[in-house]
């Protein structure tokens, strides 16, 4: 079984920032994370968002569909105008009921080993949501993860060191192989 680990954003255009962080980017905390997980899965980056963002999500998925991998983690941390926005979520292409047990295993994995709160499995079932193309354009099943918020202090203390990333990380490798051993 393959796996693709995609970290979301780009290196120009990094995603959410945070101030509670010591990797303080979307896209400089995934790529550290997606680093460590280049043993059990290839790692892709998105290359830019000059077409746009459903054009450069095409593009990977055409590259992902190419090489025929069955599993797809894109990664993410969210954020919030709000402080008090907090917690695990994980989002995936409504019709898949493999994507939604995988999504909703991983929010658990997540409240458990690092006591964030899970906001749970989220279905994306149309263009107008953001991230809808990159669960759709891929045919392997794909989730977006977004294990904490960035905005949120508390979530940030939880994430904000190398043991709490290596956790992640475990997580990570947990869910793969799960899915692994489902299909």
């Amino acid at each position: 079984m393959k796996t693709a680990i995609i970290v979301g954003h780009t290196k120009r255009k990094q995603g959410a920032k945070s101030p509670y962080l010591s990797i303080p980017t979307e896209w400089r905390f995934n790529k550290l994370v997606a680093q460590k997980l280049q043993d059990v899965a290839t790692v892709f980056y998105y290359d830019s968002y000059n077409t746009g963002y459903t054009g450069m999500v095409k593009r990977m998925a055409k590259q992902i569909n190419r090489e025929k991998f069955d599993l797809v983690l894109e990664l993410h941390f969210n954020a919030s105008e709000s402080p008090q926005a907090n917690g695990c979520e994980a989002l995936y292409y409504f019709k898949n009921e493999s994507a939604k047990a995988l999504a909703g295993y991983f929010c658990e994995l997540i409240e458990e080993e690092l006591k964030i709160k899970n906001r749970g499995a989220k279905p994306l079932h149309g263009k107008s949501q953001r991230g809808f193309a990159a669960v759709y354009y891929p045919e392997a099943t794909t989730l977006i993860l977004e294990p904490f918020f960035g905005s949120n202090a508390y979530d940030c203390v939880r994430m904000n060191s190398l043991r709490a990333i290596d956790t992640y990380v475990q997580i990570i490798k947990n869910l793969i192989k799960v899915y692994r051993n489902d299909h």
